[in-house]
């Protein structure tokens, strides 16, 4: 009995085993994406409470060692599929924020060399606003900051 209930586990718990390092794996790829606390929620989520109502439903209603089993490669599953889903929604919210600060790059670095081609600061303030920037803002790029350095350090 104590052999069959051994096979039984490695069928259920063991082989599929890779699923819990993919869900450790998608788990650390949102925390390097700078979020810590949506994986711990998450993880503790899919893998304890889960397992508890699948304790408190399935399990009750099908009481054998193999309905306890599978819940492991379950939650293992549901748990990765949250965790890529967080990372592919944070992923997408991180490109857009770059993009902008890429865009805003391109701006401040097209911004410093109209500021080095035009000598005045009226061709230079000109050049500034004909880039997109306010005139208080070109005032503000062609005044000599307290090293007197111009435009955007």
């Amino acid at each position: 009995m104590i052999i069959q209930n051994g096979v039984i586990r490695n069928y259920y718990v063991i082989a599929p085993y890779i699923l819990c390092g993919l869900m450790d794996t998608t788990c650390g790829m949102v925390r390097g994406l700078g979020r810590a606390w949506l994986p711990m929620l998450v993880s503790l989520t899919g893998a304890c409470l889960l397992r508890i109502v699948w304790i408190w439903t399935f399990f009750r209603w099908t009481h054998t060692l193999e309905m306890l089993y599978i819940s492991y490669p379950i939650s293992w599953i549901v748990t990765a599929a949250v965790h890529a889903v967080c990372y592919f929604v944070i992923w997408k919210k991180l490109r857009a924020k770059l993009e902008e600060m890429e865009r805003c790059q391109a701006q401040m670095k097209a911004a410093n060399q109209a500021i080095r081609r035009h000598k005045t600061d009226e061709a230079r303030a000109a050049a500034l606003v004909a880039l997109g920037f306010s005139e208080a803002e070109a005032q503000t790029l062609v005044k000599p900051d307290y090293v007197g350095r111009l435009g955007f350090p």
